[in-house]
């Protein structure tokens, strides 16, 4: 689970980074299988994402404001060396700020998970256009 806002913001472009940072390609968009294609409009068939649903979790007005944002925050966070592998995206069972993954775990009621801070939010690795960003807490998966 993933709170909505910056936290899936950045969740976004560590997924669309995993093979760039594999080595495997050297731009998203050399990556058939990515989401990459639907997010910028270039994929016409066989889409899954909601573009509406999604653009509302990111607290983004419009299709175009956030294809614009997509593509600059991409080209930057891979010119960067921000996109190194961060492994509670993949092995964590929530991710969000403190009070919302407080709130996941309490409802789910966990005996024998914790919740760790994963870190503090560097300024420089704020995405622009998303909800204010926050540190990342995770419930240990």
């Amino acid at each position: 689970m993933i709170q909505s806002g910056s936290h899936l913001g950045h969740c976004l472009f560590y997924i669309d980074l995993n093979m760039f940072r594999t080595g495997v390609i050297s731009k998203p968009e050399e990556w058939r299988h990515t989401a990459y294609h639907e997010y910028i409009g270039s994929r016409k068939r066989y889409r899954v994402i909601d573009m509406k649903r999604l653009l509302n979790c990111l607290m983004i007005e419009n299709l175009d404001n956030f294809q614009r944002w997509y593509k600059l925050t991409l080209a930057e966070k891979m010119a960067s060396s921000k996109h190194a592998r961060e492994a509670y995206w993949t092995e964590a069972f929530a991710v969000g700020d403190s009070d919302w993954v407080k709130e996941v775990y309490g409802k789910f009621k966990f005996k024998r998970k914790k919740i760790i801070q994963a870190n503090k939010i560097d300024e420089s690795l704020e995405i622009p256009m998303v909800s204010e960003v926050q540190s990342i807490y995770y419930i240990e998966g």
